[in-house]
């Protein structure tokens, strides 16, 4: 059985609970999830930037992201032969204190490259001040903080109605998920065929015990020798035959599909405020779509 993960509070109100799919897709972030969550990362820089540029401050709106690809599929094989599992690209970019980069033209290296009140009063706009933080205590026992006040919050409420609902959506369903991946990779159906992947993988000389531990094992190269055309070349060589052979044995097909079953099983209580959650988060997605066709 799953960790209970409700929380006690408010509730919307009395609605129809939507159809189990749309809830399985929020938790184990398939099916329906990717395009839902792009119209609302959308919709939010839109109401983000509106806000920013009304108290006269710049805001770039940041592309749309690429969309999710199926593993084993046609695009998901083209990505993986042109940049394996992005480790090559992620530490190509780190700047020498080891962050991430931020890319000219975007909002984080403008504020890098602000004076020291000009960045508190960016940041100020965009999320509150930093001690103005609210909290939110989750069945697991984790904390979680979020901000109040700024435009960011701001553009949340207008689409989720309430700032809580919008952190609850966020990180009900993700410990749900997290939950449900353990029992998933313990199951004797999930093993049987994550040991045929083992040994597809093999074939190329090395064993591996489970994908993870293919991307664990060039993350320490990376780290440990930097990045170079030579081990950018291995870890494209990797990620494609990590694909074929996931694909060959129905490794992604048969996690998901245990996945969504455990996710199903859950206690009723539990299965209820998924509902909740996921009827708010779709009616999001439908104030959304109205932000987007203004």
């Amino acid at each position: 059985m799953l960790a209970t993960t409700s929380l006690s509070g408010c509730r919307a109100g009395s609605t129809t609970p939507p159809g189990d799919a749309a809830v399985l897709d929020l938790v184990t972030r398939t099916g329906s999830y990717s395009q839902r969550a792009q119209i609302l990362t959308d919709a939010e820089n839109h109401l983000i930037a509106d806000c920013m540029h009304a108290q006269h401050l710049p805001y770039v709106i940041p592309p749309a992201a690429s969309p999710t690809t199926t593993p084993g599929s046609a695009n998901d094989l083209a990505s993986r032969s042109r940049i394996g599992y992005g480790l090559y690209q992620q530490y190509a970019s780190k700047t020498p204190d080891g962050g991430p980069a931020a890319q000219p033209g975007s909002n984080d290296y403008y504020l890098a490259h602000l004076p020291e009140p000009e960045q508190r009063r960016y940041r100020t706009a965009l999320r509150g001040d930093d001690t103005d933080r609210a909290g939110l205590k989750l069945g697991t026992g984790q904390q979680i903080a979020y901000p109040r006040h700024g435009c960011e919050p701001q553009a949340r409420q207008r689409l989720y109605g309430d700032l809580v609902v919008d952190a609850q959506i966020t990180y009900i369903p993700q410990n749900v998920n997290q939950a449900a991946t353990v029992q998933q990779q313990q199951d004797s159906r999930y093993r049987a065929v994550l040991a045929q992947w083992s040994d597809c993988m093999a074939t190329g000389g090395q064993r591996y015990a489970t994908p993870a531990d293919v991307r664990a094992r060039l993350d320490a190269r990376y780290r440990a020798d930097g990045p170079s055309d030579a081990l950018r070349q291995q870890e494209i060589n990797l990620a494609v035959q990590d694909a074929r052979c996931a694909d060959r044995v129905h490794l992604d097909a048969t996690a998901l599909k245990i996945l969504r079953a455990d996710t199903r099983h859950i206690p009723p209580a539990d299965w209820r405020e998924l509902q909740r959650l996921t009827a708010a988060w779709l009616k999001a997605v439908t104030i959304a779509q109205r932000v987007a066709a203004r």
